[in-house]
């Protein structure tokens, strides 16, 4: 599967999926997506493993609970819809960590902590979730971004990492 491919002119990239050229170099041109941090109480980090569905990137991997933006939605927006789709969790107000662009998408990536250690979790996508330690989040296949943005999370905030 080719992830992305020259198209027309310097800086234009299309996604094998997508039906449009994107300007990296733009990012107002390009589609928008969200992904959460979930947090339980323990400071472990919900995933998600996706269906063994060889439609859908990533099949079988692990994931964090996001997606792409509808019409017009702001990135808060679309990560507490996403949330809410996923999981069956309402959250509200989730903390911005950090935005960056891949070649077909602007992500932006929330941290939301949850009061309990086990909480309660109604999946809306994928075939089961785990709330693990970030530093064993790297041992596992996750989808795409996945581990270098949990390794980024440990790195920001290594105080809540305590066993």
């Amino acid at each position: 599967m080719a992830l992305a491919t020259p198209f027309n002119a310097p800086n234009q990239l299309r996604h094998a999926n997508e039906s449009h050229a994107v300007d990296p170099l733009n990012p107002v041109s390009m589609p928008r997506a969200s992904s959460l941090i979930l947090l339980n109480a323990d400071a472990e980090i919900c995933l998600i493993r996706r269906d063994d569905d060889a439609s859908i990137l990533f099949p079988s991997c692990w994931g964090m609970i996001g997606g792409a933006a509808e019409s017009d939605e702001q990135p808060e927006a679309t990560i507490v819809r996403e949330c809410c789709e996923e999981t069956g969790i309402q959250i509200v107000s989730p903390k911005f960590f950090v935005r960056f662009l891949t070649f077909w998408h602007e992500e932006s990536v929330f941290i939301h902590q949850l009061t309990q250690t086990n909480p309660v979790i109604r999946l809306g996508e994928g075939v089961e979730y785990y709330f693990f330690r970030p530093e064993a989040i790297l041992g596992l296949k996750t989808a795409f971004y996945t581990a270098p943005i949990c390794a980024l999370y440990k790195l920001a905030f290594p105080e809540t990492l305590a066993p």
